[in-house]
């Protein structure tokens, strides 16, 4: 049977997994990374984040995941906040009382600190928002100096502001650490905005991090998820394969999507423990992928929603 998609075999990011590799052992050694990793919907931004994190799980290190959501880009600190929420709230008492203890900005970005007798009156101010990037750092460095940390986050486009510039200070101040930051969003989403240009332009300009876009997948990585999920020789799904390959575009979201609901209508089905049904002419879209492209025309100015339609 089909895998999920979740299980879904990662093809066609033999470099970037390379170097993600190389990334993960220097960082093991004591150097801290950055990872801006961007990319339009779907093409496989978490699915290679999941990847990192599954190596970084397997080498011991904490991983702390968190992603933005567009509804809370006006709360501060909400992205951070999220991604550490997991990997405070099962530390030792006694050990994360040892981190924070003291520090009341980081009530900012851990509500849940028991200590709340230090926290200051006023966080709207130039003054506390530089301490609290500074104490929050070395929060950071101290869980790294027990293990190293993979500091994972998604959908930066959304990310509140108050985060951003905190991930910037983590970046620099990072260096020679054993902390890891990938980060990962959609550069052509509206929301993709202003601030976060900034933060990829100041720390490209300090040679901070390390900036990757993904692309769709090519024919060939296509053809190599096809033979590997369903279990069937490329010479006889070349055909469906091409059709595939053009109707998606390479876009693995849409890739796996499209399959799922061939699968589940019984286009594609087992026949005698082989796969069959790869003489299709024609594919439906998926209702999922159907969502996705509305979307992505929702965002869209009158003019450019014209163009679209005709288009279609």
């Amino acid at each position: 049977m089909i895998q999920t998609v979740k299980n879904t075999p990662l093809v066609g990011r033999s470099t970037e997994l390379a170097e993600l590799r190389a990334t993960l052992d220097e960082v093991g050694r004591g150097t801290g990374a950055t990872w801006l990793v961007s990319g339009e919907a779907g093409v496989g931004k978490t699915r290679l984040g999941d990847a990192v994190s599954e190596e970084a799980t397997r080498r011991g290190w904490h991983v702390a995941t968190g992603k933005a959501f567009a509804v809370e880009a006006g709360v501060p600190y909400a992205l951070v906040s999220d991604a550490l929420m997991t990997v405070t709230r099962h530390m030792d008492a006694n050990a994360l009382a040892v981190l924070t203890r003291g520090v009341g900005e980081l009530a900012a970005i851990f509500p849940w600190l028991p200590q709340t007798d230090a926290r200051p009156a006023d966080t709207d101010t130039a003054d506390f928002r530089s301490r609290l990037h500074w104490h929050f750092t070395q929060f950071i460095r101290g869980l790294a100096a027990k293990r190293p940390i993979l500091v994972r986050l998604e959908d930066l486009q959304w990310a509140d502001t108050s985060s951003l510039d905190l991930l910037h200070f983590m970046a620099r101040q990072m260096t020679d650490a054993p902390f890891f930051l990938f980060c990962t969003f959609n550069p052509d989403h509206p929301d993709s905005g202003a601030s976060l240009q900034r933060l990829r332009q100041s720390l490209a300009s300090v040679s901070a991090v390390h900036q990757r876009r993904l692309e769709p997948l090519d024919a060939d990585s296509v053809a190599e998820l096809i033979e590997r999920l369903f279990g069937t020789e490329r010479s006889l799904t070349s055909n469906f394969t091409t059709l595939l390959y053009r109707w998606t575009k390479g876009n693995p979201f849409f890739v796996e999507e499209t399959l799922k609901v061939l699968v589940a209508s019984g286009d594609l089905k087992q026949h005698e423990g082989r796969w069959t049904g790869w003489q299709l002419n024609t594919l439906r879209l998926p209702p999922s992928v159907s969502d996705a492209v509305m979307t992505r025309l929702e965002v869209l100015d009158a003019g450019a929603r014209e163009a679209a339609d005709t288009a279609a």
